[in-house]
């Protein structure tokens, strides 16, 4: 099902079923806001649902499982100095992808999908929030690897990622509340982001159990992702979470210009370490860690 707005005035969907499409996604939207509220779209080939608006993306209590087990994509591309490259993308879909300039989901389901269960991105010139309010995004990426491919007259660099329960990315600030991201493929939850990152409550444990790979210049990195991935600009804090038995490590927490706050969390039984932080002024306050494979924490600062 498609609804597309070209003159960015808003769509509204309540209570549809968009369930079994053999190819594409369930649902497919364009439009200056939309609002989703009580959908389910699943055992779609595509995507469960791809939501772009100008303005503003909601979405709530709605179900987007065991979608997106096909798709592959390919580009050519000039970079600056006018080298011809390559970039071939083969992708499985998320059960949820959503383009905006501000993103809410409250409820949300994602479960069971071959790439990430939620992907989520803000437009780069957004003055919005990134929001994630319950739900849970568990058993995703088990679809085959998202494959990334780029290589230009300078040399390549090639990754094979597992997708996440939830993978999110923009320019301003994210909050995840009492969220569920558990035995994904990748990262329970992989964020990157140029503002803050506030996850409070929430549980994302046993994800990372395919091996990632990542080549450069004929280097070749393998890793396996952890629980609670981030990468935030302007500060990170983590309260009441807990990461735990994921293949690599419990939190993976890092700000270039802020600073890291972990508070009454648990971080046990992970492959890698129970925290690991290269950036950012890093304070522990009721940190609990053990039985990590590389140790309770990795903290270097600055």
């Amino acid at each position: 099902m498609a609804a597309e707005n070209r003159d960015n005035n808003d769509v509204t969907a309540t209570y549809l079923d968009s369930t079994g499409a053999a190819a594409g996604s369930g649902l497919t939207v364009d439009a200056g806001t939309v609002t989703v509220s009580g959908i389910t779209a699943n055992d779609n080939a595509g995507g469960g649902a791809s939501l772009s608006a100008g303005t503003a993306i909601s979405v709530s209590d709605s179900v987007f499982s065991d979608n997106g087990w096909y798709g592959s994509g390919s580009e050519i591309y000039f970079d600056n100095e006018g080298d011809e490259g390559m970039a071939a993308n083969y992708f499985h879909d998320a059960g949820l992808s959503a383009y905006s300039g501000s993103i809410a989901l409250l409820n949300v389901i994602a479960t069971g999908n071959g790439g990430a269960g939620f992907y989520g991105e803000l437009a780069p010139a957004s003055q919005g929030l990134l929001s994630v309010t319950g739900g849970e995004f568990s058993g995703n990426g088990f679809g085959g690897y998202g494959m990334m491919f780029d290589s230009t007259t300078d040399g390549s660099q090639s990754e094979t990622i597992a997708g996440a329960g939830i993978e999110l990315s923009g320019p301003q600030d994210v909050t995840l509340l009492d969220v569920i991201a558990n035995n994904n493929a990748g990262a329970g939850a992989l964020i990157s982001i140029e503002g803050s990152a506030t996850i409070t409550g929430g549980i994302f444990s046993g994800n990372g159990s395919l091996l990632n790979e990542r080549t450069d210049d004929g280097d070749t990195y393998q890793f396996y992702a952890g629980g609670l991935m981030v990468d935030a600009d302007t500060g990170v804090v983590v309260e009441e979470v807990t990461a735990s038995n994921n293949g690599g490590d419990g939190a993976l927490l890092d700000s270039w210009g802020g600073s890291v706050m972990v508070v009454c969390s648990t971080t046990n039984d992970n492959g890698g370490y129970g925290l690991f932080s290269e950036h950012g002024p890093v304070t522990l306050d009721g940190l609990a860690t053990t039985g990590n494979t590389l140790g309770t924490y990795s903290v270097f600062g600055g």
